[in-house]
């Protein structure tokens, strides 16, 4: 979508945007002109113009060369600082190959965290799956056959039991 840049609003609500989500509740639509005022912080769709003009301080607009989905990815793993947005948007307009560079370094980020917090849940996945002695939660655990007495031969030993190597513990496997 087409975003919209009042220079004027943004330069009052500078101190209001701290993330990229102070973008994204810039381009919301809210029910009540109080909210839509509140969370504008300069930046906003075409719900936000008339007649070329700021609806908040009629000011001209601009339109900017970035749309919303770049806006996220910018402010994201860019930075959510207006001036660095700004230049953004003119160096998408100037110079088509050099925007493509920076943005594609932005995916790049994008991607490596996607990776990082994947591998952070696979490990945390496999340490929820690890089998951990109920006595003293070590997780060096071996898994036998019970032991047998001189008097009762080989009774019980088909039975499998699992056994701390920290604590020596025994329990039956799936408890």
């Amino acid at each position: 979508m087409k975003i919209y840049c009042c220079r004027n609003c943004m330069e009052k609500n500078r101190s209001k945007i701290k993330s990229d989500k102070d973008y994204f509740n810039s381009l919301l639509k809210y029910k009540t002109f109080e909210a839509e005022k509140e969370y504008f912080v300069g930046f906003g769709l075409e719900n936000k113009v008339k007649d070329g003009k700021c609806i908040f301080c009629n000011s001209p607009v601009e339109l900017l060369n970035i749309e919303d989905g770049e806006l996220a990815k910018i402010s994201h793993f860019g930075s959510p600082n207006p001036d660095y947005v700004l230049a953004m948007n003119k160096l998408k307009g100037d110079d088509i190959i050099s925007f493509t560079s920076k943005y594609n370094e932005l995916i790049e980020i994008q991607n490596q965290r996607k990776a990082m917090n994947l591998a952070q849940q696979q490990s945390e996945q496999q340490n929820i799956n690890q089998v951990r002695c109920p006595k003293c939660g070590s997780t060096q655990i071996t898994t036998g056959q019970r032991g047998y007495s001189l008097f009762s031969g080989f009774l019980g030993s088909s039975k499998t039991v699992n056994r701390c190597a920290a604590c020596g513990h025994t329990w039956k496997p799936g408890r």
